[in-house]
């Protein structure tokens, strides 16, 4: 498919489903962060200190390749997850959230987060396995956005300080599994802040000392170690104004890794939203994104997603990406160099 061509569809897409039927009458806007998935589902009650909620997904995607060779190939995925988090609350000081996930990569259920909170108003320390807090990885789609391979899970303890109403700022030091080669310490740390500049405007910056610690850079061929630290940034926007929603996200790394090729050594991503929210059960989005230097992910990225709330506790959503590929750092399961693929689609999810 020629771009002018998927460009024209998209845009076509995007016009049509601003008049889409409506299909329920009670809804949440769609989670498009980590804490408002976990805010989402519905929390039941079991003790005056002890509740849970539950959150099952369903996905179904097909990808379509086309190599600088002009061959083509194709992959399809089914997947399903389900997430338990359990709440724990013995004290207005004291709380405590553990996300137990079953997902079908893993094949087994799993510890995701592990997380002691303890309050000290404007102050709040956390304690345990979580995800650092240098950015927000935004995203409306069903597919993560690039960005998403600087997303970084650790043992480790933040603390958060609301310096004014509209200034939260967090320090942090952490225990990743990569470490420094002949050296016995392996205490990483970061910063980050959040400002509400204006009404509906929201603001990030964050820094972690650590990139290598980050769920998608795979330093196994020299078993977890590396030769310097290599530091990385986060940075991230988002305006709201009536029903419409923009955002926009930077993620990379500051400094070369000297364990990967001049090609892939210096990985980095961007992504940018509109999303539009015409009735309370139904919403749609647009993408633009890319990568720089990061190994089978798009250069360019294009899509469109739409996303129903048949009901407070069910929705479905249909998505459509373009990716442009360089054919150097991209190859489908044949080994061919990748040129472009498309990809559609779609997940059902039930809050309960």
């Amino acid at each position: 498919m020629k771009p002018s061509a998927t460009y024209a569809s998209l845009f076509s897409v995007a016009f049509s489903l601003l008049f889409s039927p409506v299909l329920a009458e009670d809804n949440g806007r769609n989670y498009t962060t980590r804490d408002e998935k976990r805010e989402a589902a519905q929390r039941y009650k079991i003790t005056k200190w002890f509740s849970l909620s539950t959150l099952a997904e369903i996905e179904q995607s097909k990808q379509r390749f086309t190599s600088v060779e002009n061959e083509h190939s194709k992959q399809d995925d089914f997947s399903k997850s389900l997430d338990v988090e359990l709440f724990f609350n013995p004290s207005k000081y004291l709380t405590s959230e553990v996300t137990i996930g079953f997902d079908d990569d893993k094949g087994k259920l799993s510890v995701d987060e592990a997380v002691v909170i303890i309050d000290l108003d404007p102050m709040e320390l956390e304690l345990g396995k979580l995800y650092l807090p240098v950015g927000e990885y935004y995203s409306h789609f069903i597919t993560g956005a690039p960005t998403e391979f600087s997303e970084t899970q650790a043992k480790a303890a933040v603390l958060n300080y609301q310096a004014t109403e509209k200034v939260e700022l967090a320090l942090f030091v952490y225990d990743g599994d990569a470490e420094k080669q002949s050296s016995s310490n392996n205490i990483d740390w970061g910063v980050s802040t959040e400002l509400q500049a204006l009404e509906g405007l929201t603001l990030g910056l964050g820094y972690q000392s650590d990139l290598a610690d980050a769920d998608e850079v795979d330093l196994q061929e020299s078993r977890n170690q590396y030769a310097r630290r290599v530091d990385g940034i986060g940075m991230y926007g988002a305006y709201e104004f009536g029903d419409v929603e923009i955002t926009a996200e930077y993620t990379g790394a500051l400094k070369p890794f000297n364990e990967f090729d001049e090609d892939r050594n210096k990985p980095a991503a961007w992504n940018m939203e509109f999303a539009h929210y015409p009735r309370e059960t139904f919403e749609w989005a647009l993408r633009l994104a890319g990568s720089h230097e990061i190994e089978d992910a798009p250069e360019k990225q294009l899509g469109i997603v739409a996303t129903w709330h048949l009901h407070k506790q069910v929705s479905a959503s249909l998505e459509y990406l373009h990716n442009d590929y360089k054919a150097e750092l991209a190859e489908d399961q044949n080994e061919e160099e990748l040129r472009e693929s498309d990809q559609f689609g779609g997940r059902l999810t039930l809050l309960f």
